[in-house]
């Protein structure tokens, strides 16, 4: 993932979603803009371009879809973002860490009739002997106490001004290597980061599907099968 060379053997087939606003970037601010030079349908060609990407990208479902999967893309994070952007997708890239937390936790906790039948089987349990320093942790603890969204963006401002990866790394195998500095955030970037870019794998799929519909369902998905993963 990430950005791709022709001549890297270890790149991976698909761009994901991450990639799309620096693209769309270089497109408004670069490519796409009007030259002293241009003639006047070069320059409609450019506006109609420019205007078709506008639109197809402008919505902001999309746009904040967007603007969250470049935020965990460690090469990349808040470069191509103003700062009204970028401080309204750091406010949801916190409630979404929250909520995806949260929902661990509710998903892990045992029901009270699980603790109840666990304690009838196994009897009650001997209450564990304390020692002085147990006292000392608790004391510390308290004085310490700080809120799970406070933790949430205390990491992610880590994350954000942590040194920036190398243009041509592997995003998800970065947040491997890093997923112990922030745990939290790495949970956001496996939701975010597995997104392709484009639909045409999906379509060429589907097309080679098309060319051998008239046969039996399961002689298709072989075919198929056979067809995507036999290296000639």
């Amino acid at each position: 993932m990430g950005i791709m060379t022709k001549d890297d053997p270890a790149a991976v087939d698909h761009v994901t979603i991450s990639c799309v606003k620096p693209v769309l970037n270089l497109f408004s601010n670069n490519i796409l803009q009007a030259k002293e030079n241009d003639i006047d349908l070069t320059k409609a060609i450019k506006k109609s371009v420019l205007d078709n990407i506008n639109s197809k990208y402008g919505e902001t479902v999309t746009e904040e879809l967007i603007n969250l999967a470049t935020l965990l893309e460690p090469c990349f994070r808040t470069e191509h973002m103003s700062e009204s952007e970028s401080k309204a997708i750091q406010a949801r890239a916190a409630r979404e860490v929250e909520s995806l937390l949260s929902a661990h936790s509710a998903a892990s906790e045992p029901s009270l009739e699980t603790a109840e039948d666990t304690q009838l089987t196994q009897g009650v349990s001997k209450r564990p002997k304390k020692t002085l320093r147990s006292f000392f942790k608790g004391a510390a603890t308290e004085k310490t106490d700080v809120s799970e969204r406070e933790k949430i963006i205390a990491e992610l401002h880590s994350y954000l001004n942590c040194p920036p990866a190398d243009s041509e790394c592997d995003p998800l195998m970065w947040w491997k290597t890093h997923e112990v500095n922030f745990p939290r955030i790495s949970r956001l970037a496996k939701k975010y980061l597995c997104i392709p870019a484009t639909s045409a794998a999906s379509e060429r799929l589907f097309s080679t599907g098309g060319n051998v519909v008239t046969l039996k369902p399961t002689s298709v998905i072989m075919l198929v099968f056979l067809t995507k993963n036999l290296k000639l």
